[in-house]
């Protein structure tokens, strides 16, 4: 979707561009809410309510908001890295595929919200705080599986050092910077959420959406 700076310039292409993101953070969290369907019915329907299997639970609001909080200004430090701002919005990332070039109105923010809490986020921690993690932690306890956890998550993270920008410690920083807030995260969920995915979920959602706003109106 490059190019998008002329269709960001009517309301129309606007629209068509929440659309599309709001289409393909569906795709993606279905892909992603099957995944786990179907490894909750081999593994663990037996033992397990589906919910409880996945940590989809409640948790406290005030812990949400804070890991929230907590996920935005590391993601805004973060961003003072010099040359990371250039990687985190390159052609092959997602805040180029909603936006381009352009500076987004309403709408466009309104698509990057949806990519940032939706398409990333929420996925992501369904499928690594939620199906990944949970299997780990019964297997090799928390401390272990954390870390193996944290590091598949950095691991996905791994293609950004092929990019131009990306070599040498920008990709470093963006690939460690990955396996702290799942660290973060995973501690959150278990050892003050309950076993809840949603202050890892608050936090990551923090960082992305901080990221995305930021970089898109910079």
């Amino acid at each position: 979707m490059g190019g998008l700076a002329s269709v960001f310039q009517t309301r129309e292409g606007a629209l068509a561009v929440l659309i599309e993101s709001v289409a393909s953070a569906a795709l993606q969290l279905g892909a992603v809410a099957l995944l786990c369907l179907i490894a909750w019915a081999i593994f663990g329907r037996r033992r397990w309510r589906l919910r409880a299997w996945l940590g989809l639970k409640a948790a406290p609001a005030g812990l949400v908001l804070i890991a929230a909080a907590a996920g935005a200004a590391s993601a805004a430090l973060l961003l003072q890295t010099p040359g990371l701002a250039a990687l985190a919005s390159g052609p092959e990332t997602v805040i180029n595929a909603v936006v381009g070039e352009g500076r987004p109105d309403a709408v466009g923010l309104a698509a990057l919200a949806v990519a940032a809490l939706v398409k990333t986020a929420l996925a992501e921690e369904l499928l690594f705080r939620g199906l990944i993690a949970r299997r780990l932690y019964a297997w090799t306890g928390f401390t272990v599986g954390n870390g193996l956890q944290a590091a598949l998550f950095a691991a996905v993270h791994l293609p950004v050092l092929l990019l131009p920008q990306g070599g040498g410690l920008i990709g470093a920083a963006m690939i460690g910077f990955a396996f702290l807030m799942a660290l973060a995260a995973g501690w959150l969920n278990e050892r003050r959420g309950g076993g809840s995915i949603l202050p890892g979920y608050g936090l990551h959602a923090g960082a992305n959406l901080t990221t995305y706003l930021m970089l898109a109106l910079a």
